[in-house]
C-alpha cells in the first residue's frame, strides 16, 4: 500500500519524485490531494452523454486488489445503473467484470490476464480471450461481451503455457463449476445469478 500512497502524492500531487510520507502532514496532503479530484474521482453517474455518443464501457476489478476495493466498483456500476433507470438501461453500453484472485490490475492466484495495457498478455487476442478485441467487437459490430476467458500460466509467465483458464462474468452473474471435470478449464463454468 505504501507504494501507491508515495507514488500517487510524489508524482500527481506534489509533483516531486523524491516526496515521502514523512515529509507533510496527514492534513496538509489530504488537502493538496485535493486537486486531483476533479480529474481523477470516478463519482458522476450520469452516463448519459457517453451512451448518447455511443461509447461502450467494459471495466473490471480484481476481488483481491489490496490498493482499491472491488466493492466499489459495485457500488460504482449499482449508482449508475440506479440513476440510468436500472441494469436493463446500463447493459447496452457498460458491462462489469469482477475477478476472483485478481490482484491490482492483474496476477494474483486467479486467472487474470485479458490483455489491454496492464498484466499478461491474452493467449488468444480474440474477443473471447482480450478485453481490447471484446471491446473493438461491441463497438464495431454491436456483439457486447457477455464473459472474458481470463488465463493464468504457468509461473506467471506465457512462454510456460496455460496453468488454468476462468470466465469472468458480466456483473451481477458470477462463474459457477459444473463440479464435472477439470477446475482449471473454463469450459466446466457457467455464468448465473448468484447463489443465496
Amino acid at each position: 500500500m505504501n507504494g501507491f500512497s508515495s507514488g500517487y502524492f510524489a508524482n500527481m500531487v506534489f509533483d516531486k519524485a523524491d516526496w515521502a510520507p514523512g515529509d507533510g502532514t496527514v492534513a496538509g496532503d489530504w488537502s493538496a490531494s485535493q486537486k486531483t479530484g476533479e480529474a481523477l474521482d470516478a463519482v458522476n453517474t450520469d452516463l448519459s452523454a457517453f451512451k448518447a455518443a455511443g461509447g461502450k464501457l467494459i471495466q473490471y476489478h480484481g476481488w483481491s486488489d489490496a490498493a482499491i476495493p472491488a466493492t466499489s466498483s459495485v457500488d460504482y456500476y449499482t449508482a449508475v445503473a440506479d440513476r440510468m433507470g436500472g441494469v436493463d438501461q446500463v447493459k447496452p453500453f457498460y458491462r462489469l467484470f469482477l475477478a476472483p484472485g485478481m490482484m491490482h490490475c492483474g496476477l494474483g492466484p486467479g486467472p487474470s490476464a485479458v490483455g489491454g495495457v496492464f498484466g499478461l498478455p491474452s493467449p488468444d487476442h480474440d474477443p473471447k480471450h482480450d478485453v481490447l478485441a471484446a471491446l473493438a467487437q461491441w463497438v464495431e459490430k454491436g456483439e457486447a461481451p457477455e464473459t472474458l476467458i481470463a488465463t493464468s500460466y504457468k509461473d506467471d509467465d506465457p512462454d510456460k503455457g496455460v496453468a488454468a483458464q476462468r470466465p469472468w462474468c458480466a456483473y451481477p452473474a458470477v462463474a459457477h463449476f459444473s463440479g464435472k471435470g477439470e477446475y482449471s478449464a473454463a469450459a466446466n463454468f457457467t455464468c448465473a445469478a448468484p447463489k443465496e
